[in-house]
């Protein structure tokens, strides 16, 4: 239940990190945050899901592929790459900075504003599990 748990407050902190840094005082205040889920989708043995967050002129975008070892219900996740997307240079900069010493994260890679990563915190669990609890966020 602990490693649950884990899982569920390690996508909310990604989320959440997708927009904090977005939220910064600049240009016109009167712009109010927007942030939108994008919602599930699946394709043969991979799903994808993600949110975008934004502040003003200011976007960023959390993309993850899961990949299972089969097309049903039942298959389970045997691999998870996420892509960032930021708005500008040096937040992909803090954010592979930010990533580069934690637990459960390899494959770290930066180009421009784009940050990519595996992680393996929803590796053994089901597309049906994943995909009820995910779509509920």
């Amino acid at each position: 239940m602990k490693t649950l748990l884990m899982k569920w407050n390690f996508l909310v902190v990604l989320f959440m990190m997708c927009s904090v840094p977005l939220f910064v005082g600049c240009g016109d205040d009167d712009d109010d945050p927007t942030g939108k889920y994008i919602g599930w989708e699946d394709s043969g043995n991979k799903a994808t899901f993600g949110a975008e967050a934004g502040y003003g002129n200011y976007k960023a975008k959390v993309i993850y592929t899961l990949t299972f070892d089969g097309s049903g219900d039942e298959a389970k996740c045997t691999k998870c790459e996420v892509e960032e997307t930021w708005p500008e240079e040096k937040y992909a900069i803090e954010s592979e900075s930010d990533h580069r010493d934690e637990e459960g994260i390899s494959n770290l890679k930066r180009n421009g504003k784009k940050v990519t990563y595996e992680i393996d915190y929803f590796k053994g669990l089901t597309r049906k599990y994943l995909k009820d609890n995910i779509s509920k966020l």
